[in-house]
């Protein structure tokens, strides 16, 4: 199932732990190399900047292949039938890159690199749109999104990938959405609660999965789905949204059980503040904090209370003293939350631990594999820190 070597995944997620404890000078530096020779990964994974100017080239490589092909059946067509095989040339140009993507993930070894990333995004949009192209036209989207979806989940499964698992999870909910909206009569009504009940079956079913051992290559993908289950929860019942939907939509003027919206708009932000304090859930609570800040624009599009330059700095100078005073209160080192840059999971260390325990007094054994693995850069699956 996966592209990438799974044992490489977990000494790699290992060695970045062994980083930051050596820049912490939690161990020495004899203690970090020997851990990173018992744990290799050979893995090409360049730093940031490399990897964009790489995925910027393999992109124009790319682009120029498919300016090249436009050219030259314009040419030879003469324009009259050149969309007749637009679908052909992009089923073949994706056919096309994922071989070499295979080639250059099981041969050179790249992972996270940005050209695997072009490669992969590539595959994934022209397979989509070579099949929508060559399919009979329907003037109904609901088909078009059940072809994408299938090639986002296998994409995002297969190469771990965050883009794409934040797309399946769009196109599954667009989905749903768009049969619910052909409900005669009931749609309107249904439509923020399906957006609801969708968001809070995501959220649990990831929080009921996403700990589970082997699952943990893609705990990466289960942050990204539980971050935008609690973004389009909120957002399915926000006055706002829920209001310039039903004028856009079904031409109302005013949307009905205005109370529930208005109560969901303004209680729900401060409801993912007092989870996300309660369960040490740092994301949770950052994303209260947009909530919040998305809870008083709406709020102050429908109730003008002062002028916009008096409302901004007032909220300015707010969050500024809020900031501040949550600064001080959180390095008196509250439990379960730190101002400090905090380690990767605890499996990870524990295991790598136990190396180092065991380098000490010269017993090299190799502890039990049992770590979970996550983190990453936000394109390609990968590791970096707690959700």
């Amino acid at each position: 199932m996966l592209a990438y070597n799974p044992q490489w995944l977990d000494n790699t997620q290992i060695q970045e732990q062994i980083k930051n404890w050596f820049k912490k000078n939690l161990i020495t530096q004899e203690q970090s190399f020997l851990i990173q020779q018992h744990y290799p990964a050979s893995f090409y994974t360049p730093n940031a900047f490399i990897r964009i100017g790489l995925g910027f080239f393999a992109a124009i490589l790319l682009g120029a292949a498919q300016l090249f092909f436009w050219v030259v059946v314009g040419l030879a067509t003469g324009g009259d039938e050149m969309f007749g095989i637009v679908g052909f040339f992009y089923l073949i140009q994706s056919m096309g890159c994922f071989f070499i993507l295979e080639s250059f993930i099981k041969r050179r070894h790249h992972y996270a690199s940005g050209i695997d990333d072009i490669l992969l995004y590539t595959t994934v949009g022209e397979m989509i749109a070579g099949i929508c192209l060559l399919s009979p036209y329907i003037d109904d989207p609901i088909p078009y999104f059940c072809i994408g979806l299938p090639f986002l989940v296998i994409g995002a499964v297969r190469y771990i990938d965050r883009i794409l698992t934040l797309l399946a999870y769009g196109c599954l909910l667009t989905i749903v959405l768009l049969i619910v909206n052909k409900i005669p009569g009931l749609a309107l009504y249904l439509l923020p609660f399906t957006g609801i009940g969708f968001s809070l079956t995501a959220y649990f079913l990831v929080r009921k999965y996403q700990k589970l051992h082997h699952l943990r290559y893609w705990s990466g993908n289960f942050q990204i789905v539980e971050i935008v289950s609690l973004i389009t929860f909120y957002l399915s019942g926000n006055f706002l949204f829920i209001q310039e939907s039903a004028e856009e939509l079904f031409g109302l003027p005013v949307v009905p059980m205005g109370w529930f919206f208005w109560t969901f708009t303004l209680s729900v932000p401060l409801g993912y503040m007092y989870l996300g304090l309660k369960n040490k859930d740092r994301g949770m609570l950052w994303i209260g904090l947009g909530c919040v800040a998305f809870a008083v624009f709406t709020f102050r599009t429908y109730f003008h209370v002062m002028p916009l330059p008096y409302a901004a700095s007032l909220a300015g100078g707010f969050l500024f003293v809020l900031a501040y005073v949550a600064i001080q209160y959180l390095k008196k080192g509250i439990p379960g939350f730190t101002y400090e840059p905090e380690d990767t999971n605890k499996p990870v260390f524990l295991e790598a631990e136990a190396l180092v325990v065991a380098q000490t007094f010269g017993h090299a054994q190799t502890p039990e594999n049992d770590l979970s693995f996550g983190g990453g850069k936000f394109g390609g699956g990968g590791a970096g820190g707690d959700f």
